[in-house]
């Protein structure tokens, strides 16, 4: 990636972003991990619960329940604060690892059903952030080269936990009853407490340095947001954006400006609207605010970012800043039509998924597959998933096109689910439907859940390019997550009892297949790679309105 003279003073990374990215990830890790747990060991919580099936997948069912109920309000603050988020995140896992404990202590078959269900609705309630800010960390702390593989190692971690789970939970707490819960209760303890701990004593929001030209321009236009919705008027939009340009050289934000500076900024703004005022009385009102962006330039940055009357002050009076600005951003993203086709197929894949997996044991009962060896499956084929996303994150990093990898996958995918469905059909004695069946099913399972979730860094990557400049990256992974939650709640609403599982398969299998040809006639778009990779990309930078920033970028 090419640089400007002088930009590697405002575009630079740090070693932080690693740390940064390792909390995060550990937190979002034990989040997967607890909330899938139940279903592994759902015989064994049947036989402490004293209910059926059903009960188990309610467990389960907290995770999208809670998701949808703070979905939004986790999406702001992940937004306007990373740190905050993470916080939150791992306290949240913490409180309900030691509300599992607490139950271990307790007799009253009740009592410890409430208690289960709190814990895991607490943790369920961690979800948006665990799923929803993995896009702001990659944008917030990592260059262009490295966001898919960052944005594939947050998601994943929160897959390979779930991983985790169907291991971990039958080896603690063992079908046969021989080992109880309470030792599984502080393995789910413990850790998320060390990750909160970590997390308070150091975890920054943002790196001190942008290490992107995207993340710079997000930069300032937040400085000229603040200086909107702080009040002031014109004199501290002009300010903000006089102060935006001279951020060029500066490696701190938020770029401070002395009392002389802003009155000269302010000056600068008023002198200028005057002279393009007279220009449009000339020409009919036709070259009002319409200089070429070689004019602005050459006028220097300040010129160039903020001096259009139509734009920064313009701006200032019509654009909604604070949580007025942030909805509005907010319902750009919700009508944008790119998104919903990206947002359709990632919950019709990831979604159906995530309400499927966790309830393997039971699915396979029906072929007399035993919990253990279910568990197994379901590792693999989580698991896989899981370095797989990694695997995709970095080609991606690398090659840079969403749409042929994504309808390789979408392909594969179908194809494995099919033969995992056919696979389980009862309809036939075990012996005499396949020679080989679990081996089959391992396969099958580990090849479908390798491409559905090697999906997820590629759908959050390509979401966020389809409405850079218009929405925010909590609220694309939040949004994101929500529909998956929504499918998965969906599924898991479904009654189990003792009927066929059959279904299960079929629907999973159907809805990768519909997506094969959707994304086949979908269009990819870049615009977030096209400021940070291209040369034209690079010099937008230096002569783009910055009021609002997002909406004149002069390369799209």
């Amino acid at each position: 990636m090419g640089v400007l003279p002088g930009e590697e003073e405002q575009v630079r990374v740090t070693a932080w972003r690693w740390y940064a990215l390792a909390v995060f990830s550990f937190a979002a890790f034990m989040q997967g991990l607890v909330w899938a747990v139940p279903g592994p060991i759902s015989a064994v919580l049947a036989k402490e619960l004293q209910c059926d099936s059903d009960c188990d997948a309610l467990l389960v069912n907290w995770g999208p329940i809670m998701f949808i109920v703070f979905t939004f309000p986790q999406a702001w603050l992940i937004d306007h604060s990373l740190r905050s988020s993470t916080l939150l995140l791992a306290a949240l896992v913490t409180a309900s690892g030691w509300v599992r404990v607490a139950s271990a202590y307790i007799d009253d078959t009740s009592t410890v059903t409430v208690l289960l269900h709190v814990a895991q609705a607490l943790n369920a309630s961690g979800g948006p952030i665990a799923m929803g800010a993995v896009s702001r960390l990659s944008q917030l702390w990592f260059p262009a080269h490295q966001r898919s593989f960052a944005t594939a190692v947050a998601a994943e971690f929160n897959m390979a936990g779930v991983a985790i789970a169907f291991v971990l939970g039958p080896a603690l707490a063992p079908e046969d009853g021989s080992g109880g819960l309470g030792a599984l209760w502080w393995a789910l303890a413990v850790p998320p407490s060390v990750a909160l701990l970590v997390a308070l004593l150091h975890f920054p929001d943002a790196p001190k340095t942008a290490p992107s030209r995207s993340a710079r321009m997000q930069r300032d236009d937040a400085v000229l947001r603040a200086a909107r919705g702080g009040g002031g008027g014109q004199a501290a939009a002009a300010a903000a954006a006089a102060a935006a340009a001279s951020e060029l050289a500066s490696p701190l934000l938020p770029p401070q400006l002395d009392d002389e500076e802003a009155e000269a900024a302010a000056a600068a703004a008023e002198e200028e609207e005057e002279d393009e005022a007279v220009a449009a009385a000339h020409v009919g009102g036709g070259a009002k605010g319409r200089r070429s962006a070689g004019a602005r330039a050459a006028a220097g940055p300040a010129s160039a970012i903020g001096a259009d009357p139509e734009g920064a002050r313009g701006a200032a009076k019509d654009r909604p800043t604070g949580a007025c600005g942030w909805l509005s951003r907010l319902r750009a993203l919700l009508f944008n039509f790119d998104f919903a086709v990206l947002a359709a197929g990632y919950a019709a894949s990831a979604g159906i998924y995530s309400g499927w997996g966790p309830l393997l044991s039971i699915n396979l009962r029906s072929v007399h597959v035993s919990e253990s060896v279910a568990g197994w499956i379901g590792f693999s084929a989580t698991m896989s998933g899981a370095v797989g996303g990694l695997a995709v994150g970095f080609v991606h990093s690398r090659v840079g096109s969403v749409r042929p990898m994504l309808l390789a996958l979408l392909t594969v995918a179908t194809a494995a689910f099919v033969v995992f469905a056919l696979s389980c059909q009862p309809t036939a004695p075990r012996s005499t439907a396949l020679p080989h069946p679990e081996w089959l099913l391992f396969l099958t399972a580990t090849v479908g859940g390798f491409c559905v979730n090697a999906m997820i860094p590629l759908m959050y990557e390509a979401s966020v390019e389809a409405v850079f400049g218009e929405a925010d990256e909590g609220s694309v992974g939040a949004v994101l997550a929500l529909v998956n939650n929504i499918c998965c709640l969906a599924f898991l609403a479904v009654p189990i009892g003792s009927g066929s599982t059959a279904w299960m398969n079929w629907t999973m299998a159907g809805a990768v297949a519909v997506f094969v040809v959707v994304f086949a006639l979908w269009k990819e778009r870049g615009r977030r790679k096209a400021i940070d990779l291209d040369a034209a990309g690079a010099a937008a930078l230096k002569r783009v309105d910055v009021s609002p920033l997002y909406d004149s970028i002069q390369v799209l």
